[in-house]
């Protein structure tokens, strides 16, 4: 299993490489059709209904993406339209969010790792997509984070794939932002950032989500350092980063950001109080 894992971080770091030497949009298209077929074995770990589901959403999204990109690149005249729909479906930014869901929720942690981490890559087109004056990209951002805002408070039964995937679509929403308002540093800069607080959020839930999982102070410590964000915590740093990237994005979409990150925060702060009174009631009863 480890093999494999280690296989597909380096065909990223290859991915990457290649990236840096495309000298068209068809090499970094092809690059990027490789990287989302390597990700397929990864649902077949724990196979079931529920990942059978996801599989055939994920590849039917992405082969719809993939016509959008390479119509971009095939329709010269429409490069940031074609391109901007195949980003954003790929993404999973506003109108495109709903097949997101349905892999997030039906996957095993290993594959929503990949999807989650390794597969944002296409925001490497949005540098070369559209600029943030564009009508289309500030409507999709502005409304994805209200919609966000609105969603997190709507889980009737928790369940931390669901609420990642709410967090997740923020770091996709984000990503276009950062990459259509920022230079090239920068965005990769945030996208290394955001893959390393991604993957510890990922190992956290993941420990958590396994059956007979004890929520003690460690877990609180953890879930601190990685989702509040309080001083010196790695949340705080993402967070602080994030604004600073965002800054460029003009007032719709910035409010809209700011509006969703307290709602967040504000979400995680109230599942934290509920474990610690279920951790505090645990400890009066085994004391009694």
């Amino acid at each position: 299993m480890w093999y494999l894992i280690s296989l597909n971080l380096i065909s990223v770091c290859s991915f990457f490489y290649c990236y840096f030497n495309c000298v068209n949009y068809m090499s970094l298209w092809f690059l990027l059709e490789l990287l989302t077929v390597s990700v397929i074995p990864w649902f077949l770990f724990g196979y079931s209904f529920s990942s059978q589901r996801s599989l055939l959403c994920y590849i039917v999204t992405s082969v719809f993406a993939s016509f959008f990109l390479v119509g971009g690149v095939l329709v010269c005249d429409f490069l940031w339209l074609f391109v901007g729909l195949g980003v954003f479906i790929k993404l999973g930014v506003f109108p495109f969010m709903g097949w997101a869901y349905g892999v997030v929720c039906g996957s095993n942690w290993i594959s929503v790792w990949f999807f989650s981490g390794l597969l944002k890559v296409p925001f490497l087109f949005i540098l070369y997509s559209f600029g943030p004056d564009s009508i289309f990209f500030n409507i999709s951002c502005f409304v994805c984070f209200l919609i966000l805002s609105y969603n997190m408070w709507k889980i009737r039964v928790f369940d931390w794939r669901r609420c990642w995937c709410h967090i997740m679509l923020s770091g996709s929403v984000s990503l276009v932002v950062v990459g259509v308002c920022c230079g090239s540093g920068v965005v990769l800069l945030f996208y290394c950032v955001y893959f390393i607080w991604a993957s510890l959020a990922l190992m956290l839930f993941f420990f958590l989500s396994k059956p007979g999982s004890v929520y003690g102070w460690f877990f609180v410590f953890c879930y601190i350092v990685v989702f509040l964000s309080f001083p010196f915590s790695f949340a705080f740093f993402y967070k602080f980063f994030l604004s600073w990237c965002m800054l460029g994005s003009g007032f719709f979409v910035f409010s809209s950001w700011c509006l969703y990150t307290i709602s967040e925060q504000l979400f995680l702060v109230y599942v934290l109080l509920g474990f610690s009174k279920v951790r505090l009631f645990s400890g009066l009863l085994s004391s009694v």
